[in-house]
């Protein structure tokens, strides 16, 4: 009779420590020292040994577990896994003998709103002096953009196991694609270019305007409009297909599981495009000496950097079996592997700084007294080129029964990359003043300048990252000696399980630039009285530059979970982790039903 197995998995997304690919509480409390069911089935040798059908269900998002996303060394985001739906099955192929399949679908979406969208007309009276009258009316109208996060996800498995002879074939291919959007700026635009008559826009997208109009001696007007529209988006999309073979030989008597996998990993684009756009203008009006000041300030920044990237790998296992569990999952056992991969992609990058801002003061009475002031600049950065890289892989793994009650498992994995990257570098920089007194430009007081700068060069980037990872569980049940015979709360049915996980990490990185042209900064004024005055640095005075960096990091995870064991139908386990600072925890659970 065939057995069927229903398995209604709670909160099995590990994503900081453990696998992307769904993950039992039992390896979550144990540091991925002791697999569970899941384990196996997203396998693709593994999955033959796992008989019946599983089902992974929307209940797994069921959970307590933040993670965090990390830029080399510095914090990104920290964020829930609540929003996912995900569902999953593996069962027996109907039509054909011996081959299995394995699938997995999930999604999430999340929209974070820290502000709500707004709109704000207010008027304020204001007395400056305290005399019982009011100098000012303040009219003011502001709307706020909603401070959005997006994070839309999708991940979709597909596994398969093919048994011939006595050989296992396995093929999984994976998909996974990733967008994230944001309405926060990247600087605070406005501020350092307006003589102070503009506050300036940093954050979420905003608008705002304020008329200030003053009734007392000094009669002015002033009005203030500043707009920003701040954009910023990420997406990312990777394809990987896993081919894999297993064939058990024999060599001193004793059985091995010789196993090969060989795959290919293409991140198809990771993409990441800022494009922030800010204006500000401003006027400020003295009627009694009918004097009016005006200007306006626009500024644009973009940022676009756009990645793809190829690896294809091969990794060589053995394993042997030295103690035969009542199933896949609690052999005792040991494995070890060693693998290397070749990485080679292509990497773009493109950067824009531009501002504009323009100061008018006009004297209806006394054209002498009017006067302009004008500054752009632009700065273009433009990185792009090709990598190179390979990446080492061992690892070694024992899972050790003690007794009946108690196994204890330790293992090492280790994992060495190197990238290089070269592009060409263009970088160019432009800078523009202009001052007029009156109509004409004629005064030795009045100029305008001309500032430039121009490199190129060819810049190669490598970097070398050592990650090495060291878990350590212990998993048991209370032996039936120590209980009495009624054991009224079932305590030989509960297993538990404690681990530690030691993580060090290592990352240099070493930037080189060889200058192929550099163009000195140049300074050319021109004077309203005909003047010309030219200043510049000396050409080429740099030919190269070299600059390097180390980081080491260490860190410890302890883990921990209890499982109860209810009948050979139901079990249900408790499982997760907590990193040393507190920063980072995992909890869930899971329960599995079998029929």
């Amino acid at each position: 009779m065939r057995k069927y197995t229903l398995t209604i998995i709670m909160a099995l997304l590990l994503l900081n420590i453990f696998a992307t690919e769904p993950a039992s509480m039992r390896s979550a409390a144990t540091g991925t020292i002791f697999e569970g069911e899941w384990e196996k089935v997203y396998d693709p040798i593994e999955l033959r040994f796992m008989p019946g059908i599983y089902f992974f269900t929307s209940l797994s998002d069921f959970n307590f577990q933040y993670y965090k996303t990390y830029d080399e060394f510095n914090m990104i985001s920290k964020q829930q896994l609540l929003e996912e739906f995900p569902f999953g099955i593996a069962f027996e192929n109907p039509f054909v003998e011996n081959l299995k399949h394995a699938l997995l679908y999930r999604t999430r979406a999340l929209k974070t709103s820290n502000t709500p969208e707004s709109e704000d007309y207010q008027t304020d009276y204001i007395d400056n002096n305290n005399d019982g009258i009011f100098d000012i009316r303040r009219v003011s109208y502001t709307k706020e953009i909603d401070y959005v996060d997006d994070n839309c996800n999708g991940e979709f498995i597909f596994n398969n196991n093919y048994v011939w002879n006595e050989y296992t074939f396995g093929a999984k291919l994976h998909f996974s694609k990733e967008k994230y959007v944001s309405d926060d700026s990247a600087n605070m635009y406005g501020d350092n270019d307006s003589d102070g008559f503009l506050e300036g826009l940093y954050g979420n997208s905003k608008e705002y305007w304020i008329e200030l109009y003053n009734a007392g001696e000094s009669n002015y007007y002033r009005r203030i409009h500043e707009r920003g529209d701040f954009n910023l988006t990420h997406e990312s999309n990777n394809f990987k297909i896993l081919l894999s073979a297993m064939k058990p030989y024999e060599l001193l008597n004793n059985e091995y599981e010789i196993r090969l996998d060989g795959g290919f990993n293409r991140y198809l684009n990771s993409k990441t495009d800022r494009d922030d756009k800010y204006v500000g203008e401003y006027v400020d009006v003295i009627v009694r000496d009918t004097l009016e000041e005006t200007g306006n300030v626009k500024e644009y920044y973009s940022y676009v950097t756009e990645i793809s990237e190829n690896d294809l790998f091969l990794m060589m296992h053995a394993k042997r079996i030295f103690q035969k569990g009542n199933n896949r999952i609690n052999d005792g056992f040991w494995s070890t592997g060693i693998g290397f991969g070749l990485i080679g992609g292509v990497y773009d990058n493109t950067r824009t700084d531009s501002l504009y801002s323009v100061h008018m003061i006009n004297d209806i009475f006394n054209d002498s007294n009017d006067s302009e002031y004008m500054k752009s600049s632009r700065i273009s950065e433009k990185n792009d080129g090709d990598f190179t890289g390979v990446h080492f892989d061992l690892y070694g793994k024992i899972n050790l029964p003690l007794n009946e009650f108690a196994d204890f498992g330790f293992a090492g994995y280790y994992t060495f990359t190197r990238k290089n990257r070269t592009t060409d570098y263009i970088y160019t920089r432009t800078r523009n003043e202009l001052l007029q007194y009156g109509e004409e430009f004629d005064s030795g007081d009045e100029y305008m300048v001309h500032r430039s700068q121009k490199t190129t060069a060819d810049q190669e980037f490598i970097s070398k990252t050592t990650d090495f990872r060291a878990p350590v569980a212990l998993e048991f049940r209370i032996p039936t000696s120590d209980m009495t015979q009624s054991d009224g709360f079932g305590i030989r049915n509960f297993i538990f399980r404690i681990g530690t996980i030691f993580t060090y990490q290592k990352y240099y990185s070493e930037t080189a630039y060889k200058y192929v042209e550099n163009l000195p900064f140049s300074d050319i004024t021109y004077y309203g009285n005909g003047d010309i005055e030219e200043n510049h640095d000396n050409e080429n005075y740099l030919l190269s530059h070299k600059s390097k960096s180390e980081n080491i990091r260490t860190n410890k995870v302890y883990t921990g979970g209890i499982g109860y064991k209810h009948s050979e139908n139901v079990s249900i386990d408790l499982g997760g982790y907590i990193n040393e600072n507190s920063s980072d925890y995992y909890v869930g659970l899971s329960f599995t039903i079998k029929k």
